[in-house]
């Protein structure tokens, strides 16, 4: 596990949602906490490890959509903006800065001096490539273009005005990617070996041990005190618990809340509790139609956009809100079965059908 007790506390992690966690994450990355974040101060050359409920299903920021995927991918691969979920703010990152030229168009000034883990600098034409991929969904598409205004300066011009594209897309999914190491590389082909130029670069994925990290020696920010960054998954709350007291692990993300009375008393465990984004929605699982007997190639129609719209649009949303959260919803022979994927949620957006 490498060096032990890099912090003054131990931590517990409690969040409000899967942007939350991976929020806070973001917000505190060992050697820079955002305004409002819990002081974690990590010992000068020490080790961190953080457990998480499972680990990554892999790390190609281009198709990740699990809670503990952006959790290390964001240590990784930076956006231009960085949104401090504790405090809901903006603030620079590869960007300097930014305009709003009108309701479809962002310019971004950026970042001078900044290099890719493997010593490349980067450029405007990684920003275009960035945002002119097809991500998790092909059908999602919500830049139409990427205008290189100087060898600092971009302009990124959305589909149609978008409120949330700041935040969301620039902030929080959009990470900036080499061209020259995925230009080519099609999505199916998961990237293995990420580079980036955030505070931490990739060394190895031991699959169902760890991933580690190192302090990336040459980041344009603040150099990060830790070393290494691991992250660990461990499916059981009450045993990721027992780690964190045994000393094994220095943050772990959702603790049994059962135990959080008395963890509270505890001079050695700080609770944290992170603010986040997120949704719950109901979707039909055509993997169990045949445990209904249901005609399953039948239900396969039902991913027609032009059957989800119409019942969409003449579903009782707000009835349905006020039921579910009271325990009054569920699934039965007579229904399809709920199923809480997180397939599209990645960037995606809200609309009739979808």
């Amino acid at each position: 596990m490498g060096a032990s007790r890099p912090i003054n506390r131990r931590a517990l992690l409690k969040s409000t949602g899967a942007i939350g966690a991976a929020g806070f994450l973001s917000s505190w990355s060992g050697f820079q906490p955002a305004r409002g974040a819990p002081s974690l101060a990590a010992q000068e050359g020490l080790g961190f490890t953080i457990i998480d409920s499972a680990e990554p299903t892999n790390l190609d920021a281009r198709s990740y959509y699990f809670t503990p995927a952006y959790s290390v991918v964001w240590r990784i691969n930076e956006t231009l903006l960085h949104h401090d979920t504790m405090t809901g703010e903006l603030h620079p990152q590869l960007a300097t800065s930014y305009k709003i030229i009108d309701d479809r168009t962002y310019e971004f000034e950026l970042r001078p001096d900044v290099r890719w883990h493997d010593g490349t600098p980067l450029t405007p034409d990684d920003i275009e490539f960035s945002y002119m991929q097809p991500w998790l969904d092909p059908e999602a598409v919500y830049v139409e273009r990427v205008e290189k205004v100087s060898d600092t300066t971009v302009r990124v011009v959305t589909t149609e005005p978008f409120g949330f594209f700041l935040v969301q897309d620039v902030a929080l999914n959009r990470r900036i990617l080499p061209k020259h190491l995925l230009d080519g590389v099609p999505l199916d082909q998961v990237w293995e070996h990420p580079v980036g130029t955030g505070p931490f670069k990739f060394v190895e994925w031991n699959r169902g041990e760890r991933v580690r990290l190192a302090p990336n020696e040459d980041y344009w920010g603040e150099k990060p005190s830790i070393d290494p960054l691991d992250f660990r998954g461990v499916t059981e709350a009450a045993t990721r618990l027992v780690n964190l007291e045994a000393g094994d692990a220095d943050l772990v993300m959702d603790p049994p809340v059962a135990d959080l009375t008395r963890l509270a008393d505890s001079d050695e465990v700080e609770i944290i509790n992170s603010p986040g984004l997120g949704y719950d929605y109901l979707a039909m699982n055509l993997g169990n139609a045949n445990s209904y007997a249901i005609n399953k190639d039948a239900l396969l129609q039902l991913e027609g956009f032009a059957v989800r719209s119409p019942l969409s649009v003449n579903t009782d949303v707000p009835r349905s809100t006020r039921a579910t959260p009271l325990g009054q919803a569920g699934s039965g022979r007579c229904t399809i079965g709920i199923w809480g994927g997180l397939r599209g949620a990645h960037g995606s957006r809200t609309s009739p059908g979808r």
